[in-house]
């Protein structure tokens, strides 16, 4: 977002409300880098906003219910689509509606984060405790 940001382009991201992790408002990285962001708990809530500007950037897509539809919607309406998303869940198994996207996007990009325990490569994450429940999505809601 920032790079399309810097290039002078109209640009909407759009973060879970359920996320104040870090910041009611910004989407904020793990290393402390923030852009402002509407809310939504859905993303036809910014459908208005979005047929405004040129990017749209959505963080945290696995846990909005309508993300492929308003991704696929977005972009036939020729706007920039970037998603932000966990592509599986702690059980390994594919998080909310986010792989639906894959066969509708031009390019997918899969990163890996740091383990902050032995420091190498984690491809996974790893539920620490016994909640049953993904970020507030109960688990019969994610499949």
């Amino acid at each position: 977002m920032k790079r399309y940001q810097i290039a002078k382009h109209d640009c909407l991201l759009i973060k879970y409300a359920n996320d104040d992790r870090y910041d009611k408002t910004d989407v904020v990285t793990h290393d402390r880098q923030s852009l402002p962001a509407v809310m939504a708990m859905e993303l036809t809530e910014m459908k208005e906003k979005a047929l405004k500007v040129e990017v749209i950037g959505i963080d945290e897509g696995q846990f909005f219910p309508d993300v492929s539809d308003f991704c696929e919607d977005m972009a036939n309406k020729g706007k920039v689509v970037i998603v932000a998303a966990l592509d599986g869940t702690f059980q390994r198994v594919g998080f909310g509606r986010i792989l639906e996207l894959v066969p509708l996007a031009e390019s997918v990009v899969k990163l890996q984060a740091v383990c902050v325990i032995c420091y190498c490569n984690a491809s996974y994450t790893k539920r620490i405790g016994n909640e049953k429940e993904v970020r507030g999505l109960p688990l019969a809601d994610i499949s």
